[in-house]
């Protein structure tokens, strides 16, 4: 049974196996995965740029500094409205991306190496399937997310008008009850989230590589992550692909951080010269556009190197969960 690097492998692998595994395999086309990767999230920001500077372009800053002024809950749902559009664009647009890396990456446990563009045209008939399914994926986060955010804000509410605005022992007790309450509650649906997205974590992997619809790419994900009863908590999936979801989320925070470094150091320096742009949710810094685009480039730029990363890490996982079989679909299936 072979693996990504052609080796015979009949145990699960270990979190820093994987890890290794797939630094060598990225390591091996890396000019040709970044850019990929590059070109896509580029496209990502463009699209992503234009919604935004249509969405909330004009809103100043200052109109989310105070709750009682009439135009702020019509600023926070635009604001909440761009921030959802910007996590679909990217998670739709990303896709395509990431189908083609999968593609060339998944071939290589065949010892082939197709080019980007043989890899393109394999996966072309999966992106659609693909797309639906990381629709499904985003729709389901965000209304958790939303779920979460309204009963954090009921409750909040709720316990000020319980507690009447009065200063005493018993408005202070019911203040801080309803504070336990909602942060209890916003844990629980984080936690909610995070289980969700360990086990959906392989649905790419069955739209593209099982041919699976949709609907069928999440629940297929659900199958194949579960575990047996019996199996180690070591071995298990939850924990495997939670650590190694963690460790992605941060490398991305990493790289993201590092990336961020340019505008912030522009953005003190013209803070001390005060040659700044007008200040806007989308410019916090009032940084003039001829230097805010460039510096957003270079972080998307710096941030398309952690993708194909990614890829290969999912997908040697998405291998080990099958048994340690050859990659690629069951019989009766193509990509």
């Amino acid at each position: 049974m072979q693996a990504l690097d052609g080796a015979v492998s009949l145990r699960r692998r270990g979190i820093a196996e994987i890890l290794e595994l797939a630094g060598r395999t990225y390591a091996e086309r890396t000019a040709e995965f970044y850019k990929v990767a590059a070109v896509t999230l580029l496209a990502s920001w463009t699209l992503d740029l234009v919604i935004q500077t249509w969405t909330i372009g004009g809103v100043p800053l200052g109109a989310l500094a105070d709750p009682r002024t009439p135009e702020f809950f019509r600023f926070v749902a635009s604001v909440f409205g761009a921030g959802v559009a910007h996590g679909m664009v990217y998670a739709l647009c990303n896709s395509v991306g990431v189908a083609v890396i999968m593609v060339a990456m998944a071939a290589r446990a065949n010892q082939e190496m197709p080019g980007i563009g043989e890899a393109f045209r394999a996966a072309a008939p999966r992106l659609g399937p693909l797309l639906g399914a990381t629709l499904l994926f985003f729709l389901a986060v965000a209304g958790l997310v939303g779920l979460g955010v309204a009963c954090v804000g009921m409750v909040a509410a709720l316990g000020l008008i319980l507690a009447g605005g009065g200063a005493g022992i018993f408005a202070a007790a019911i203040q801080v009850a309803a504070g336990l309450i909602a942060a209890g509650a916003a844990m629980l649906i984080a936690l909610v989230i995070f289980y969700l997205c360990v086990r959906w974590v392989l649905y790419q992997q069955a739209a593209v590589l099982e041919g699976c619809g949709p609907l069928e790419a999440l629940r297929r994900s659900m199958e194949i992550t579960r575990d047996a009863p019996a199996t180690g908590i070591l071995e298990r999936f939850i924990f495997r692909g939670a650590v190694l979801l963690v460790i992605l989320v941060l490398l991305q925070g990493a790289v993201g951080a590092v990336g961020a470094l340019p505008s912030l150091a522009v953005g003190l320096i013209l803070r001390g010269t005060g040659d700044q742009a007008e200040v806007s949710v989308l410019n916090p810094t009032g940084m003039p556009l001829f230097l805010l685009i460039p510096l957003e480039i270079l972080s998307v730029l710096l941030s398309a190197a952690v993708l194909p990363y990614s890829v290969a890490v999912f997908t040697i996982l998405y291998q080990d969960v099958l048994g340690r079989s050859q990659i690629g679909p069951p019989s009766g299936k193509s990509p």
